[in-house]
């Protein structure tokens, strides 16, 4: 140290000049590396930032994603399941519609009449047909059997079997308690029961 201190004593101003502006150097020189290492830093820091930015941003998209998929496919088993009780409620409805059909007499014979109509159509023989109102049992009941058919006769039984299906789709809300069908030589004899039902209005 007391070398150097005697040395700057002894020195000229060139050389003082000269040792400053080497220290000055050196110091700029460190600052400089000082700063770029910072810089790099902050460089890498800012990319890492971004990095997480990208992938949390992907990652929300992709949870948006699969959340938007399971809420449409939640909307998908609504959307079916309310399709379905709509067509219930018009099955529904059209059976109310039949219920109130068979309540009235004018069009509970016009059913009868339409009945022995096709039963010509087809070439039956009808033996006989009854028909009985059946008694209400209870007034709370909404759905009440009403009358009771029995139809008797004979015919080929391809006609048979159209003049049982041609009832069945009667606008009437029936039911085949019984049916019997009996070869008989060279045609079928047969015999059905009938239910049907109607609802209070």
């Amino acid at each position: 140290m007391n070398k150097m201190q005697q040395y700057f004593k002894t020195a000229n101003k060139q050389q003082k000049y000269f040792i400053y502006t080497l220290i000055l150097a050196i110091l700029f020189s460190i600052f400089t590396q000082l700063m770029l290492t910072i810089i790099q830093q902050q460089s890498s820091l800012k990319q890492s930032n971004n990095s997480l930015k990208e992938k949390l941003l992907e990652d929300s998209l992709s949870k948006l994603e699969t959340q938007l998929a399971l809420k449409k496919r939640e909307l998908l088993s609504v959307t079916t399941k309310e399709e379905t009780y709509q067509e219930k409620l018009r099955y529904l409805i059209s059976g109310l519609d039949k219920l109130k059909y068979t309540f009235n007499d004018k069009n509970w014979a016009k059913n009868i009449d339409d009945i022995l109509t096709n039963s010509l159509q087809k070439n039956l023989k009808i033996t006989y047909l009854k028909t009985a109102k059946v008694p209400t049992l209870s007034t709370e009941e909404i759905l009440k059997k009403t009358r009771q058919i029995q139809i008797s006769g004979n015919g080929n039984y391809i006609d048979v079997v159209a003049f049982i299906s041609y009832i069945d789709n009667l606008k009437s809300l029936l039911k085949f308690t019984k049916i019997s069908i009996v070869q008989e030589q060279q045609e079928v004899s047969f015999l059905l029961y009938i239910d049907m039902y109607a609802i209070e209005s």
